[in-house]
């Protein structure tokens, strides 16, 4: 089933006419139009992707199952001028402004408009061969960029220098950006789980938080791992080995129809035997795909339950006010009757 005929098959579940998508990440997954501005109408029988002038070689070229309209503004006037078979709309309520669902009332006073974000975003949740050979492309220019950056760390250098090796490495093998904002935290810093690189310089004894990913061809990797310039002392060891033994944990009770919010309490009671469950602060892990964060979250109040297609991140971690943090993180495949393991980089604790 085509991604189009995944969203033709929302439309007649739930009833209505026509669907809008107005967000990115969702016009790229089912339309294949990487633009920045624009928005998809798609009824039972036709598909439109309306934008401006500046895409119009761009959407005829990638969005080969779509009418393409290219106006001025992407205003909504082209659903205005066919409102009077559209009844029923549905729309991301999810991923609209305000401003945006005012304007898209104003010009359908007579259409019902029914809000249906996460079901959109739902469409997206279970990979298909194509999208998991992208991902792990993915992934494997961000193991690179790891294993470049790794002799090139020292003390020293700056949180941000080291950044821009690691997002410089992915760019030249062909990302388009990084996935997220680049971690590199150091010392203190690494007890702060999305601390920003900063012109702080590494120093001895430092453990260091390196958090990453980049978007190829359409689709995000995720890694973290963590390493210690000189020699770990005891107390680093300890909270190094707590957090990859929660990993391994959690990483062995992964498969398909196991509750997300599970796995998160199998890694999380063993951090908390350990005597840092308090210092163990955000979920277990999130899906990736098209997006850094999709569905399903591994979190103490998920509901989700893993299904075969998922792509999910396992990244305890402790954290350690004055301190400092670790935090290791892998990639895995749901596959139909247990998980792959993507991320292929060792996680025994590496001393610099």
């Amino acid at each position: 089933m085509s991604n189009l005929d995944k969203a033709r098959k929302l439309i007649n579940k739930t009833g209505a006419d026509a669907l809008l998508v107005t967000s990115h990440e969702n016009r790229f997954y089912l339309s294949g139009f990487y633009g920045t501005a624009g928005y998809l109408l798609i009824t039972k029988e036709s598909a439109y992707l309306i934008t401006d002038s500046r895409y119009t070689l761009q959407a005829k070229e990638q969005a080969k199952d779509f009418h393409v309209i290219t106006k001025a503004e992407t205003d909504f006037s082209p659903i205005a001028e066919t409102a009077e078979n559209i009844k029923s709309l549905l729309y991301e309520d999810t991923r609209m402004s305000v401003f945006t669902f005012s304007a898209l009332k104003d010009a359908l006073p007579k259409t019902e408009l029914l809000p249906c974000g996460e079901k959109i975003s739902h469409l997206r949740r279970s990979k298909t061969p194509a999208e998991v050979k992208k991902i792990k492309a993915a992934l494997s220019l961000a193991e690179s960029a790891f294993l470049y950056v790794l002799p090139k760390l020292h003390e020293g250098m700056k949180e941000c220098e080291a950044a821009a090796e690691i997002e410089n490495f992915m760019r030249r093998g062909g990302a388009l950006k990084p996935s997220f904002d680049t971690i590199c935290a150091s010392g203190m810093f690494s007890a702060m789980p999305h601390h920003t690189a900063s012109d702080k310089e590494i120093q001895k004894g430092d453990f260091l938080v390196m958090d990453y990913g980049c978007i190829l061809d359409g689709y995000c990797s995720d890694i973290t791992r963590t390493v210690v310039i000189g020699k770990a002392d005891a107390r680093q060891k300890e909270i190094y080995e707590t957090v990859l033994k929660a990993q391994a944990k959690a990483e062995k009770e992964i498969a398909p129809d196991k509750r997300a919010a599970d796995i998160d309490k199998t890694a999380r009671d063993l951090i908390d035997s350990a005597g840092y469950g308090k210092n163990f602060t955000h979920s277990l892990g999130h899906g990736v795909g098209i997006e850094i964060h999709e569905f399903p979250n591994l979190s103490p109040k998920s509901e989700a339950v893993l299904g075969e297609g998922d792509i999910v991140t396992i990244e305890p971690g402790i954290y350690i006010e004055d301190f400092g943090g670790v935090r290791i993180e892998d990639m895995a495949y749901i596959g139909e009757n247990r998980a792959e393991i993507l991320t292929t980089l060792t996680k025994e604790l590496i001393e610099i």
